[in-house]
């Protein structure tokens, strides 16, 4: 993955935190870890994914907002849709 679209990656989470308190804009561990309705083992396998490659960034970012959302069973079938 890109150094621009790790940036872009912190950038949603942070905007979703309201939080960018951290180096390079990344929210602090309390708004992060405080994210109301987000299944934190979904996030961490995709950002897991993002991080392996399995996917282009731009289906990344777009799983990963759906995420934030909670609009979880939206992003799993998503991302059988669009495996590579």
């Amino acid at each position: 993955m890109k150094k621009t679209e790790i940036k872009k990656i912190i950038k949603i989470i942070a905007d979703k935190t309201i939080c960018n308190i951290q180096f390079n804009g990344s929210p602090c561990g309390t708004c992060f870890m405080n994210m109301k309705g987000v299944n934190y083992s979904w996030l961490s396998w995709i950002l897991l994914l993002a991080l392996r490659g399995d996917y282009s960034y731009k289906d990344i970012e777009k799983v990963l907002k759906d995420c934030l959302n909670v609009e979880e069973e939206l992003t799993k079938e998503f991302l059988e849709k669009n495996k590579k």
